[in-house]
This record gives C-alpha cells, sequence and structure tokens, in this order.
C-alpha cells in the first residue's frame, strides 16, 4: 500500500529553500532516523536545482535586473543629430549577486549565485529640437535639446516551448548638450563630442512563466523508496519603474569611431512578485502513513533598490549614416551590471 501526498506550493524559478515539513514517520520502530535522512536527500535534490539565495533575495535581484536591463538604450551618447535618428537596441541587465569585477574578467561566475536576469529589446526614435526652431525658456535652450521615445517588446516562448510569456518596456529620455563639441587633433583624427546631461523615465513589465518536470527518487536497503514527481510552472511578475539622471560625454577617433563614458544616478519603483506553483507527488513505498507536507521558506515580493549610482561606458563605429554601438554599464560595490548593443542611422 502506498500513500501520496499532493501540494501545490509557491514556487520561484531561481530560489530556494525547499522543505518538506509536518513529517510522518509512520509506525518504522527504528526507521525513524533513516527515514528522516530519505526526506533529507530529497529537500537537497531540489535544492541543487535552485541558486544559492532565497526567494526574497532572488525577486530583489529580478527588479534590480529589470532596472538595470534598459539602461543605456533610452538615449544617446555618441551622435551628433542632425534631425532625427532610429536605433534599435538589444540588451542584458543581470543582479550576478556577490562577484566582483575580477571575478568576472575571469569567467569566475557561479550561476547559481546569479539573482536576476532581464533580457530587452527596443527601437528608439531621436528627434533634435532644433530642427524646429526651438527656442528658449529663461536659461533653458531648447535647440540644444533632443528628444527620445522608445518601445520594445519580447516573446520568450519564441525561442523555447516550455517558457511563456512576454517582456515588455517604454521609456521617454531627454539629452542637454552643456559643453560645444570642439576639435582637438586636426584631419579628425581625435574630436571632444561635448557635455551632455541625459534625463527620462523608463518603464519595464516582465510576466513569465516556465515549465519543469520534476522527478527524485531516494532508496536505502532495509528502509525503502521515497519518491517525488511532478511538474513545476515558475516563474515572476516584473513591474519597474526608474527615473535616470545622467552626466556623458564622448571623443571621435580617427573619423570613424567613437568612445562615450559616464556617470547616472537612478530612482527606482516597483516590484517584483513570484507568480509559480509546484503540483508534485511524494510517495513511500513500504508505509501508507508516511507523509509530509513541501513548501518553501522565502518571501513573495521583492523591490529594486530605490537609488544607485553607475558607470557606463561604450564604443560606437561610424558607418556614413549607419552607426553601430555598445554599452556597458555597473553599480559599484554591486554585483548590477548591463550591456547592450545597438545599429541606428541618424540623419
Amino acid at each position: 500500500m502506498k500513500v501520496i501526498l499532493i501540494f501545490l506550493i509557491p514556487f520561484s524559478a531561481i530560489a530556494g529553500p525547499f522543505q518538506i515539513v509536518n513529517r510522518n514517520l509512520g509506525s518504522n520502530p527504528g526507521l525513524e532516523s533513516q527515514i528522516n535522512t530519505l526526506f533529507d536527500q530529497i529537500e537537497n535534490d531540489v535544492n541543487s536545482q535552485l541558486p544559492d539565495a532565497d526567494q526574497s533575495t532572488y525577486l530583489k535581484g529580478m527588479a534590480n535586473a529589470s532596472v538595470m536591463g534598459l539602461k543605456g538604450m533610452g538615449s544617446d551618447y555618441n551622435n551628433e543629430i542632425i534631425f532625427t535618428g532610429l536605433r534599435f537596441s538589444v540588451g542584458l541587465g543581470t543582479d550576478l549577486g556577490a562577484v566582483g569585477v575580477s571575478d568576472l574578467i575571469g569567467g569566475d561566475v557561479d550561476l547559481q549565485n546569479v539573482r536576476g536576469v532581464n533580457i530587452q529589446q527596443t527601437f528608439n526614435l531621436g528627434v533634435d529640437l532644433s530642427a524646429f526652431n526651438a527656442g528658449k525658456i529663461g536659461a533653458i535652450d531648447f535647440s540644444k535639446m533632443e528628444l527620445f521615445l522608445n518601445y520594445g517588446s519580447v516573446n520568450p516562448g519564441n525561442y523555447s516551448s516550455s517558457v511563456k510569456g512576454t517582456v515588455k518596456n517604454l521609456g521617454i529620455h531627454g539629452r542637454y548638450q552643456l559643453m560645444e563639441k570642439s576639435e582637438l587633433l586636426p584631419l579628425g583624427l581625435l574630436n571632444f563630442g561635448g557635455l551632455f546631461f541625459h534625463f527620462g523615465y523608463e518603464q519595464s513589465l516582465t510576466n513569465l512563466k516556465v515549465s519543469v518536470t520534476t522527478d527524485y527518487s531516494r532508496t536505502e536497503a532495509g528502509v525503502g523508496t521515497l519518491t517525488a514527481s511532478g511538474t513545476a510552472t515558475v516563474g515572476a511578475k516584473v513591474a519597474t519603474y526608474s527615473f535616470p539622471l545622467e552626466i556623458s560625454t564622448y571623443f571621435d577617433w580617427l573619423t570613424f569611431m567613437s568612445t562615450h563614458f559616464g556617470l547616472g544616478l537612478d530612482f527606482n519603483f516597483g516590484k517584483a512578485t513570484s507568480i509559480a506553483e509546484l503540483n508534485s507527488t511524494i510517495t513511500y513505498d513500504s508505509d501508507g502513513t508516511v507523509s509530509g507536507d513541501g513548501e518553501l521558506d522565502i518571501g513573495q515580493e521583492g523591490k529594486p533598490t530605490k537609488a544607485f549610482v553607475r558607470w557606463f561606458l561604450g564604443h560606437q563605429f561610424h558607418l556614413s549614416l549607419l552607426k553601430v554601438n555598445i554599452n556597458i554599464g555597473h553599480v559599484p560595490n554591486t554585483g548590477l551590471w548591463n550591456l547592450n548593443a545597438g545599429i541606428m542611422l541618424t540623419y
């Protein structure tokens, strides 16, 4: 005779720890310790598939990764836009946890310590207000300003049948020129691109579910076999809103490439919520009275860091009207990174 325990528990795609609680060891004199060991081994099997972080840490990491995913894609850092510019970019935001720069460069990154990942793609349209004979209001000269609007979405289901959901973004940014462009070396060998102030609003909405199969079994001679099997649907719902303020500059090199760098201050809001569950069956083949309850000893919500300072730098190749660029950013003393690349047409 077998006992079947069905449990439905909150579950995170990248979270832990999983526990089997309320254990009933049945009428098995002398075997209680061994049955407990089987329960412990099943717990370890499940937790070995999960990163080394509790869910509240994971969800906060997902919220921070959502914020970082859009950094560097809403404004422009390398170009003198005469009238308009159109860009397509793909970006990655991550919370790598306790990973230093040297670990990242050396490739010494344990994926189980990654707290959150966010992937974005977006289209960006920029317009120079000087093309519309913009005037002044007080000390603000609108002819020195460009406005940018970006929107994009990703359907992860296009890449994996086990994944369902969407990732969407929306943003509006402004760039104001504080210092004019100037020549440092003749013949286009080196030019100072100017000094710019950037401001804006970024919104990222993520709703993801992943279906996975969980089958674990442990056997001890003279005790019996404990088995857990089922299907887990896991994921997170993330909505973040960020208000970046940035200072940047760039240098043109050899007429066909440029390098930019800057500092940003971000004010962040929103939250990440677990929306997944596990439907699993536990069986013990030697005693129908053995039972337990599955749960995750974790929180259910995480919020992004309210404010942080980050540096960023990047490079661009100028191919006539077509530009190809890459950008990287980091919040010092944290695991927060972003990386994006794009192509742009300017006029």
